[in-house]
């Protein structure tokens, strides 16, 4: 962890210590945690940093978004086993068309399922995209 030499005092009003409180609870952080990822975000006076992207993800989100791509793994090299045994198989003279089909059909409904995964990883971050750029 950094060393965190300087502290910092600031009066708050009870609704704004409040909600400081509610807020780093919600996201299961100490009030300090909070106040120092708050102060990360860029801002002017205006408002957020002109052509300053920030995007918050919650912890459930990164939760699902790995979840997602350990599944496209599974995926993946589930794929990649069915079409090695069919390679080693033909290799050997020791497999019939019907299993050749039937490992191909399951090799390719492996990738059909990561290829869904991804492209409704890509069109939420897409979203995300539009939202930074329609609020930036």
């Amino acid at each position: 962890m950094a060393e965190k030499p300087h502290l910092v005092c600031c009066r708050l009003s009870d609704e704004d210590f409040a909600a400081l409180q509610d807020h780093a609870r919600e996201l299961e952080l100490s009030k300090s945690e909070y106040l120092r990822f708050l102060i990360r975000i860029p801002v002017t006076p205006e408002g957020i940093a002109v052509g300053t992207n920030c995007i918050s993800l919650d912890v459930e989100t990164v939760g699902r978004i790995y979840s997602e791509l350990v599944r496209w793994g599974r995926h993946y090299n589930q794929a990649v086993k069915a079409l090695n045994t069919i390679a080693r198989q033909v290799r050997n003279g020791r497999i019939d068309d019907k299993t050749v089909t039937e490992l191909l059909s399951k090799a390719n409904t492996r990738l059909e399922q990561t290829d869904a995964g991804r492209k409704e990883i890509l069109e939420q971050m897409y979203r995300i995209e539009t939202l930074t750029m329609i609020g930036g």
